[in-house]
């Protein structure tokens, strides 16, 4: 049996299934808003279709589905959560 866990995050992850994906690129100052590592709530899926998702992209939306903190926002690093 698949823990409550998996459940929401294989559930949530389908919903972002086709979204594209946005390369990062070294001119960036930091991850991105692709990366969604500085925003409160999830965004409306609408909004994740217009802004796409790079890599680390993916992993911040289930951190915040699973109310667990980015790595790296609470001391401002530019590249939290990346």
């Amino acid at each position: 049996m698949i823990d409550e866990t998996i459940k929401k995050i294989l559930t949530f992850c389908d919903t972002l299934l086709g979204i594209e994906y946005v390369w990062w690129n070294s001119t960036m100052e930091d991850c991105g808003p692709q990366s969604y590592s500085k925003i409160d709530e999830i965004p409306d899926l609408s909004k994740i279709k217009e802004t796409g998702m790079n890599c680390v992209g993916i992993i911040n939306l289930i951190r915040k589905k699973l109310d667990l903190e980015i790595p790296g926002l609470k001391e401002n690093d530019a590249y939290a959560g990346g």
